[in-house]
């Protein structure tokens, strides 16, 4: 090889060293073939993993029943509460029902029936839970008549006051039956005549009251001679002409010091049973005198839209519910869907909440519920059956307990 050829190899060999200093052609071979690699890799994660099913469980977790901040409808309000934690929804019950009594004046602007419907499906039951109970303390009381007969004589009233609560049966039949057929109407004879026939018992009752309580004070103060009155209790002379609440008072007291069989003991039993049949009257005689009202005047036409607005941001508000609309068009099957649901706790988990701050009376529970340690059996005791195993509250639990009678 001549001298020139020599010097060109050599340069030739020097060059390609330095190129391969320079460049890593190992790495070059990986870019060239990254994007066939990163295809394929796609193609394996796409077969292993259902995407579509992934997409939707992110977009569902967001659609929390309580903070959406979107929009709901009065008809998608019930399923939407529904949803809400039980101790959220207990707590909101009167803004809730606030609310429900804004849409019913809502509704009644517009349909006076649905008025009277409302009523129906809200006072009724209770009508009739204190009819009944009125009716089993008069059934009480008559067989023990002839002891307390014994002693106040002008016991005489009670059979006349028997009388009348025998009368109230058909007379709320004869409602019931206006109700189911053509519906109920102005002047209606059986509503009419059950309310009248409820004054007339409230009256007999509250003079038996009188009577009773004459003769029980005089007991009691001839037990309690010569003692002082507790701090703060209702001096003994203040109780001979108290109202319902002081004959209570009377009727422990005798309870309380009357020797078991004695006449104190069983007139103060006496008057306690028929302090609460006065009271059980007044309610039932507050619903019905209302019904009349409703059958007798037309609605108010004022507009209560702007109840109806405002309750509603209460409700927005309480459940982080952006706004709620289908305001304008109110239908009463929305509005008894909505009552229903408010006051819906069957199977629903209570056991951690306080609840002596909370209003109970009108929820509905079943078995499957839980209470909080304690609170069952009082609640039983003041609820009705209201289906299979099934129940509403209709007394506060806090209250005595009436089974004793």
């Amino acid at each position: 090889m001549t001298d020139p050829d020599r010097w060109l190899a050599d340069r030739h060999e020097e060059f390609a060293g330095a190129l391969s200093d320079a460049l890593d052609l190992d790495a070059g071979l990986r870019d060239a073939t990254l994007t066939r690699r990163h295809d394929e890799f796609v193609a394996g994660v796409a077969g292993s993993l259902d995407l579509d099913r992934g997409l939707a469980a992110i977009t569902s977790a967001r659609r929390s029943p309580r903070g959406s901040g979107g929009a709901v409808s009065l008809a998608e309000l019930p399923d939407h509460l529904a949803l809400v934690e039980p101790a959220v929804r207990l707590r909101s019950r009167p803004v809730l029902h606030q609310f429900a009594a804004d849409l019913t004046d809502l509704v009644a602007a517009t349909d006076p029936s649905a008025t009277v419907n409302d009523w129906f499906s809200r006072r009724w039951s209770r009508v009739l839970w204190h009819l009944d109970e009125a009716a089993r303390l008069v059934d009480w009381m008559a067989g023990e008549l002839p002891v307390a007969s014994a002693h106040v004589e002008d016991l005489r009233l009670f059979p006349a006051l028997g009388t009348m609560m025998a009368a109230a049966g058909p007379a709320r039949v004869a409602v019931e039956r206006a109700l189911e057929t053509a519906g109920l109407k102005p002047a209606e004879p059986g509503v009419v005549e059950l309310d009248a026939l409820l004054r007339a018992a409230g009256n007999s009752a509250m003079e038996i009251c009188q009577a009773v309580r004459a003769q029980v004070y005089e007991m009691v103060a001839e037990a309690y001679a010569g003692e002082e009155d507790p701090p703060g209790a209702v001096p003994l002379r203040d109780l001979r002409t108290a109202a319902v609440g002081g004959m209570g008072t009377l009727a422990e007291m005798a309870l309380r010091r009357g020797p078991a069989g004695s006449p104190m003991a069983v007139l103060g039993r006496v008057l306690s049973v028929m302090v609460e049949l006065v009271s059980m009257l007044h309610v039932a005689l507050t619903e019905t005198g209302h019904l009349v009202m409703l059958l007798g005047n037309a609605p108010d036409p004022g507009e209560p839209r702007d109840r109806v607005a405002w309750s509603a941001r209460s409700v927005a508000a309480a459940f982080l519910i952006g706004q709620l609309v289908g305001l304008s068009k109110v239908r009463e099957p929305e509005v008894l869907r909505l009552r229903a649901q408010i006051d819906d706790f069957r199977g629903a988990d209570l056991g951690a909440l306080d609840l002596g701050d909370l209003e109970l009376v009108g929820i509905r529970w079943s078995e499957g519920t839980r209470w909080p340690p304690g609170w069952e059996e009082r609640v039983r005791l003041s609820s009705v059956p209201i289906g299979e195993g099934e129940y509403e509250i209709r007394d506060r639990p806090a209250s005595r307990d009436r089974s004793a009678l």
